[in-house]
């Protein structure tokens, strides 16, 4: 940072975001825990945009797709 007015502004923001300097040594590493995998074959009957089927003037869309929606295309890791 080119300032201390900006260093201890950053520093004050790291703090109110939960980051706590005094413990950086618990930062160094990932700490998730996977809590269950979900595969699907994508085929033609899958929700998605198929950007060659948008109109002209449609464009960088976004969209959610409901995975409670996605059991008719499940599959296990072994299928894979």
């Amino acid at each position: 940072l080119t300032s201390p007015s900006a260093a201890q502004r950053f520093e004050s923001l790291l703090v109110q975001a939960g980051y706590l300097p005094n413990q950086r040594d618990l930062y160094d590493h990932d700490r998730y825990t996977l809590r269950r995998s979900e595969f699907w074959t994508v085929g033609e009957d899958f929700p998605r945009i198929i950007e060659a089927e948008l109109p002209p003037g449609v464009g960088n869309c976004t969209y959610t797709i409901d995975v409670s929606a996605l059991t008719a295309h499940s599959v296990t890791a072994e299928t894979l």
